[in-house]
């Protein structure tokens, strides 16, 4: 609703500044920094991603860079940006800290380099991406940084994202997210509480099943990459995917 979209703006202005200021630092130190400021841009994914952060939600984020001719060697540098800003965003203070930071949703996971190149990010979702990362990749979106790479990128990577894929595959990987999320969520709470959010029935529901239909139909609608849940469900309403009444029900439900 409107708070989770203010809170999401709230966040994103707060990641531009600390972005800005993590930039001022080390080109003060290492002035040759200042030629890779418009080289690089922070993608969100998960609630920020979707526009829909609530107060207890980590910040997903993925790097990239258009590394021009200096391929690998400017992303493993820009690499110290990205610790900076995860470190003022998620650092533990007297006043508390601003947000804690997930980096694991990245090429390879934590494994993987903090930030990617373009052509090193497309080629992993077009050649080793399992399932479940494509499903995420749904809500990226740039929200720091030089965002025209970021939109350049999403350009590239929607054909990627949403190619036809086999619909029992989809299906299947849905619904063993589902089930992980439920088992997950009983064991935390030993089985006595209902979860709205992660529980059977549930917000996480509602969003499994929106974005399995995204996938199942994306081949022929790409334009069902939309990472707002809301919205997604409104888009695949005006495409008659889904029933006016259902469509209805999914938003009153998941408000």
């Amino acid at each position: 609703g409107v708070v989770t979209l203010e809170l999401s703006q709230l966040a994103e202005a707060i990641i531009q500044v600390c972005l800005e200021g993590v930039w001022k630092r080390l080109i003060e130190k290492k002035p040759e920094f200042e030629e890779f400021q418009d080289k690089f841009c922070v993608m969100a994914l998960g609630k920020l991603g979707g526009r829909e952060l609530n107060y207890s939600s980590d910040i997903d984020f993925v790097a990239v860079c258009d590394p021009g001719d200096r391929g690998f060697e400017l992303a493993h540098r820009l690499a110290t940006v990205m610790e900076h800003l995860r470190s003022d965003l998620s650092k533990h203070t007297e006043q508390g800290y601003l947000f804690r930071v997930d980096l694991r949703l990245r090429p390879y996971g934590e494994s993987g380099e903090l930030v990617s190149t373009i052509p090193g990010i497309l080629k992993y979702y077009r050649d080793h991406a399992l399932l479940w990362e494509i499903q995420a990749a749904l809500k990226m979106r740039p929200v720091a940084g030089n965002l025209k790479i970021g939109l350049e990128l999403m350009d590239k990577l929607r054909p990627i994202i949403m190619k036809r894929r086999p619909r029992e595959a989809i299906v299947q990987s849905i619904e063993k997210m589902r089930k992980a999320a439920i088992e997950k969520n009983e064991k935390a709470l030993g089985g006595a509480t209902v979860d709205v959010k992660s529980g059977e029935g549930g917000v996480r529901d509602i969003e499994f099943l929106v974005q399995g239909l995204q996938l199942i139909y994306g081949a022929g609608y790409p334009e069902l990459m939309e990472g707002n849940t809301v919205k997604a469900i409104k888009l695949l309403e005006n495409l008659s995917i889904l029933p006016s009444d259902v469509a209805n029900t999914l938003v009153e439900d998941y408000y």
